[in-house]
């Protein structure tokens, strides 16, 4: 999902900085919160759904939904004799059955329906029982079922997440339990035609009233279910998968916007195939992929069929991206929402990588700007219960984001894209965590994740990099300074990235593994270095400056017990407490001078301007002559 600033910037902006001072060129979630209530869902886990047929009766021009659904589920516990469904209290139950039997259920002021079994049931045991149900959905979260207008037309949509599926159909609303198949019936008047997941089956005019029948045959959690009812155009795309396989792009969109959307999913062709070629196979290859359009600020990543507000290309990106990461694999959490928007938006940026690289570089910026501009904030959502922080567009969407991008840095691109193909083989159609994706990354690499995972992932803020340098005959000294932006992590262990500049113009690129503040590298620079950038390419989520200034104290395995100055000196070293015979070498390594003195003054007048160890029984001090 992915939230833009449209005619509510300025109510978007003031919630944002009264909320999370957040700052980013699309609305998080909690400007379109009416109200909340307990979002608290039981998921009853003593039943699996297996499919749901839904049958809604929908008018765009009247905020209100009437219909059934039926399910049927296979009881995973013995001695069952009620389950539990999720539904808003303010829509009314007239009836449940199973078969031609009446149920007893409670519908209490939490937002639970209790269902009395006819009997009591044992694991594997097959059950099948009919809401029907009807009344004007309440809104939370993101407003759960809307209504609004375009060109003077009504149209109807939801947007689920976090928990609002149940505001409107009764569900499991949680994400533990993916709903196997699904048959959809949406009835309207004639004029208008209804969107959903799967494929379209039939349509047709009765009178007065218009019905569409979409089937849908993939597991889906129940906040993937979409419905839009309104008078759309419609037209198709196609697109050829790597495996040869057509597939239909189906695009229901505003009449008056018919022109812009048809340029739009057109280019969409591509990122589609970009995507199917680069991590798994496209989820849904045997059903289709669509848009509907929608009056929410952004998009929505309902299964096979994203709703989005407009046909810009980073939109349509990111909700096609979802289709892997969100759809055919779902956090399994609230939690690990930057598993869904985090990738889904690293992914947009890996189509601007392909096919708009200039704008990558500033993508990547306006990330990492938009992340640092605050010190403080965790990728791991702290709070579910508050729809503004799961859907943090600068901590879930960008910073997760950021955390696949620095993934990739650190373990390289081929073990990268096969360590994300094999967490979405693995976690097909199903819940993940944080933890999945860490054990696939740390198998096809090698590594222990845990510290970046732990830097990253729970902890909060970014390095602040300071950057110093210097060069005597043919070897560049650089020292990396490290500070935290937030106390909750001390150093953030990561290769930092320079460019250098020689004097012939040439630009080299090197990777330094700092492993702590004040490290100090060596390396041979047989050309002089003019200039050395700071991670040109933006590959680390940090602040970072570069100065060239001499320094002392070069070598890793200084002593703390001897001392040597002044430094820089001239004619003479004062030596405290050096443990035996000192030793000076020159830049290049030759013995210049030694002394006995292990306190005292030594006469270095001799020596011409320079860089020189001195060096004792544990160790080596560097200094530099005038």
């Amino acid at each position: 999902m992915r939230y833009i600033s449209i005619v509510i910037l300025l109510f978007c902006g003031l919630i944002e900085i009264k909320a999370q001072n957040q700052v980013d060129p699309y609305c998080h979630k909690a400007a379109f919160m009416p109200f909340s209530h307990s979002w608290i869902s039981v998921d009853d886990p003593n039943y699996d759904i297996k499919h749901h047929e839904i049958h809604w009766t929908i008018n765009p021009n009247v905020l209100a939904i009437n219909g059934s659904v039926s399910t049927s589920c296979i009881i995973t516990a013995n001695n069952v004799s009620q389950i539990l469904v999720d539904l808003s209290s303010a829509l009314m139950v007239s009836s449940i059955k199973s078969d031609t039997l009446n149920l007893l259920f409670e519908h209490n002021n939490s937002d639970l329906i209790t269902i009395q079994l006819p009997r009591v049931y044992n694991k594997d045991e097959s059950f099948r029982f009919t809401i029907n149900y009807g009344g004007t959905p309440t809104s939370s979260g993101l407003g759960s079922f809307n209504k609004g207008t375009h060109a003077n037309q009504p149209v109807i949509w939801n947007v689920s997440p976090p928990f609002g599926s149940r505001d409107f159909w009764p569900c499991k609303n949680g994400l533990t339990d993916k709903i196997d198949s699904l048959d959809i019936y949406i009835t309207s008047p004639s004029k208008y035609k209804g969107a959903s997941n799967g494929l379209l089956i039939s349509e047709y005019i009765d009178g007065d009233n218009y019905t569409c029948h979409w089937k849908h045959k993939y597991p889906i959690a129940s906040y993937l279910v979409g419905v839009a009812v309104t008078n759309f155009a419609v037209y198709n795309d196609t697109v050829t998968l790597q495996t040869g396989k057509i597939v239909p792009i189906v695009n229901y969109v505003y009449p008056e916007g018919l022109t812009a959307a048809k340029s739009g999913t057109k280019e969409l062709v591509k990122t589609l195939a970009f995507f199917d070629s680069l991590f798994v196979d496209y989820p849904f290859a045997n059903e289709k992929y669509g848009h509907a359009q929608f009056g929410f600020g952004g998009g929505m990543e309902h299964q096979t069929m994203s709703f989005v507000t407009n046909f810009g290309f980073g939109l349509l990106a990111h909700e096609l991206a979802h289709q892997w990461v969100g759809d055919q694999v779902t956090c399994n959490s609230w939690t690990d929402t930057w598993l869904n928007e985090g990738a889904a938006t690293y992914f947009e940026g890996l189509a601007q990588e392909r096919f708009k690289p200039t704008g990558f570089i500033t993508w990547k910026i306006s990330k990492r700007n938009n992340i640092t501009s605050m010190p403080s904030g965790s990728v791991k959502v702290p709070e579910t219960q508050s729809a503004s922080r799961i859907f943090d567009g600068r901590l879930t969407y960008n910073k997760g984001a950021y955390l696949f991008h620095m993934l990739r840095w650190l373990i390289g691109d081929p073990l990268f894209f096969e360590g994300m193909s094999n967490y979405l083989d693995d976690r097909a159609y199903g819940f993940a965590a944080t933890s999945d994706l860490q054990h696939h990354m740390e198998k096809v690499s090698g590594k222990d994740l845990d510290e970046f995972f732990a830097d990253w992932y729970v902890g909060e803020g970014h390095p602040e990099y300071v950057v110093t340098w210097f060069q005597i005959d043919q070897k560049l000294y650089v020292k990396i300074d490290q500070k935290s932006s937030h106390p909750s992590v001390s150093f953030f262990e990561m290769p930092v990235p320079l460019r250098l500049t020689t004097s012939d113009g040439a630009k080299t690129f090197i990777r330094l593994d700092h492993t702590h503040s004040g490290q100090i590298f060596e390396i041979d620079a047989p050309l002089i270095v003019n200039t050395i950038d700071f991670d040109p390419l933006v590959w680390i989520l940090a602040k970072g400056s570069v100065k060239k200034e001499i320094f002392s104290n070069i070598e890793d395995n200084q002593s703390s017990i001897w001392s040597v100055g002044p430094n820089p000196f001239d004619v003479t070293l004062s030596v405290n407490n050096a443990p035996e015979t000192i030793f000076i070498y020159d830049s290049k390594g030759k013995l210049v001078l030694s002394s006995q003195t292990q306190t005292g003054s030594i006469d270095v007048s001799a020596l011409i301007p320079g860089m020189y160890s001195i060096c004792s029984g544990d160790g080596c001090k560097v200094v530099i002559k005038q």
